[in-house]
């Protein structure tokens, strides 16, 4: 292991978990603010988290030497945000375990594939999209409230797409700080450095974190996590990969960890794409290193939750809704451009993705749950083809 070593490979994987904690780390902060939890409980979410992203990772990698990367479900996050405040936080962590008990289940099976071909990738796409929608759109409000960092964190995230794609996440980043810094927005009072104790939280299993939070969470982590994550992993020569270990190592290691609040941990996708190819070393074998540098650094970050939380929370709220919402565009992006791709779902697509962007909600299940009903409703309704699979 230590020949195998370069400084691509580690760079590759501290930077994945980098722009993880920069980007989608933000939509955590988002749901507690929702949820109205104090800075203990969210602590707690944040180190649950990174120990179950860390260990997986570790193990996952150091068993295969494949650089395996796992993460958080983003969608699943996202999903929380249309159903606090009046979902309970008892609720949410009953919906992550029944999602990861769901994983476990898919894995044993052995028939991840198999399942996934029942689902139209239009109608998924669709979903995900509507999903992330309203949180992007969120970012180009603020334009009335900071119009100078937003036009500055907009023009970073451009010309930083346009250049150096792989970093440009994180140069908006450092460029909102920076303005945020020279301008005196940071609230320094509120920084603070402590041990964080994980807190266990009883999970409150009802109907609605059922239907409404754990069946989206499930479909969206096995369609736009497991899915693309394996398919990186296949296309980059890692072909002997299997969806199962890595689903039931995820799943069991998400069920324990969601008692700290923590969310749902399943296989990475984007941090996967950087540690995968060519990039991290030119050398296929030795790329394994990039994830166990991925899962140090969330080991580190579990026990540096503290330092994690404060930090986020003297930041302007403009700052993290702007960098939250543009490092989910790429993420809409793709999945409306998949929703649109399904010609033979295209009708359905829309319905899912117009349905569960409204934020509707009845007879007390949210908008996703409602919008993946009605969408494949329409798919079996116009497409002949789903109707076979499904006989």
């Amino acid at each position: 292991m230590v020949k195998d070593i370069s400084i691509t490979a580690v760079l590759a994987g501290i930077l994945a978990a980098i722009i993880a904690y920069c980007g989608p780390l933000l939509i955590i902060f988002q749901v507690a603010q929702l949820a109205d939890i104090s800075n203990d409980t969210l602590m707690s979410w944040v180190w649950g988290t990174s120990f179950g992203i860390g260990i997986t990772t570790l193990f996952l990698s150091c068993k295969f030497k494949i650089p395996i990367m796992t993460g958080w479900s983003v969608p699943g996050t996202v999903l929380l945000l249309s159903l606090f405040p009046s979902f309970t936080v008892g609720e949410m962590v009953s919906g992550y375990m029944i999602a990861s008990i769901g994983i476990i289940l898919v894995g044993l099976s052995g028939q991840f594939d198999r399942l996934m071909a029942w689902i139209p990738q239009g109608v998924a796409g669709g979903m995900l999209a509507g999903l992330l929608f309203q949180f992007g759109a969120s970012a180009f409000k603020t334009i009335s409230i900071s119009p100078t960092l937003f036009i500055l964190m907009l023009s970073t995230y451009l010309l930083g797409k346009r250049f150096v794609p792989r970093y440009h996440i994180l140069m908006v980043f450092i460029v909102g700080i920076l303005y945020v810094l020279l301008t005196g927005q940071l609230q320094t009072d509120k920084f603070e450095l402590r041990w964080v104790t994980p807190q266990l939280i009883m999970p409150e299993f009802t109907l609605n974190s059922l239907l409404s939070f754990a069946l989206p969470l499930l479909l969206v982590s096995l369609s736009g996590q497991y899915l693309p994550g394996m398919a990186i992993l296949r296309l980059d020569g890692f072909h002997q990969a299997k969806s199962r270990p890595i689903m039931l190592v995820t799943g069991a290691t998400s069920a324990l960890t969601a008692l700290t609040g923590a969310v749902q941990i399943v296989q990475g996708a984007v941090s996967a794409a950087i540690a995968t190819g060519k990039d991290c070393h030119p050398n296929p074998d030795k790329r394994y290193i990039a994830g166990i540098s991925n899962g140090l650094t969330y080991m580190l970050g579990a026990f540096g939750a503290s330092t994690i939380v404060t930090l986020f929370t003297v930041f302007p709220s403009a700052l993290v809704t702007i960098l939250a919402g543009l490092a989910l565009l790429s993420t809409i992006y793709s999945n409306i451009t998949i929703a649109i791709e399904d010609k033979e779902n295209r009708e359905a697509a829309l319905l899912t993705f117009i349905i569960t962007a409204s934020g509707m909600t009845w007879l007390g299940f949210a908008s996703a749950f409602w919008g993946i009903v009605i969408g494949m409703g329409a798919a079996l309704l116009f497409n002949p083809k789903l109707r076979i699979k499904f006989n």
